[in-house]
């Protein structure tokens, strides 16, 4: 699963270098793991303009002018719609706030929101953005795919092998005995001596000579 803090890392690697001019947001936190529908949850958060002013980096530091929130859609993206947070202390007045607010849990699904923070000091400054999931207990809605159109199943092709042809079987050749008509294609001679050869007219089983086996 990607952290939070690795969508934090690659967005700002592509943020304009102003944001380092503005407040930066930290230590955000609610005071539940996880809350059923209709709770109120506790967001807090550190806003802080003074970050940079400690280090090298010649950064200005002004007082924290606001803190908002937005739930589950990103600042930059079309729908955005911002909640102010106010401070602990009932007046955000320095570089350095605790912020909070009470969200209204009427009417999330169960599961992970994602909640944004961003912070702006007095000089119109907006900072980076951090952010922290908020779990709702409950089911988790199943989302609906209406674009999807599933693959008709297969016709079921039924195979019925074809029966062999059945093949008569031959039928015996008729051995004929001497001087019998025969047919020489298909009769065959009782005596192995004799064959089935020319007689006349017609055909008859004979030894080939008078003196077989002497031929």
């Amino acid at each position: 699963m990607v952290s939070l803090e690795l969508i934090f890392s690659d967005i700002c690697m592509s943020c304009s270098l102003t944001l380092l001019s503005g407040p930066d947001v930290t230590n955000l936190s609610f005071k539940q793991v996880s809350y059923n529908p209709g709770d109120i949850a506790i967001l807090t958060a550190e806003i802080t303009d003074k970050r940079y002013s400690k280090n090298e980096i010649d950064v200005p530091s002004q007082d924290i002018q606001s803190a908002t929130y937005y739930i589950d859609i990103a600042p930059w993206e079309d729908g955005a719609s911002g909640i102010d947070m106010t401070a602990s202390d009932g007046k955000l007045n320095s570089n350095e706030e605790t912020v909070e607010a009470t969200i209204d849990t009427t009417g999330l699904d169960g599961g992970k929101h994602i909640i944004y923070v961003v912070g702006s000091d007095e000089d119109g400054n907006v900072g980076a953005f951090s952010a922290i999931f908020l779990r709702i207990n409950g089911d988790v809605p199943t989302p609906t795919i209406s674009s999807c159109q599933y693959p008709t199943a297969s016709p079921t092709t039924s195979f019925h092998p074809t029966a062999s042809p059945t093949t008569s079987a031959p039928t015996p050749r008729e051995c004929k005995s001497s001087d019998v008509e025969c047919n020489p294609d298909v009769d065959c001679c009782k005596w192995s001596w004799h064959e089935c050869l020319p007689s006349g007219n017609t055909y008859k089983c004979t030894a080939p000579c008078k003196e077989w086996p002497f031929c």
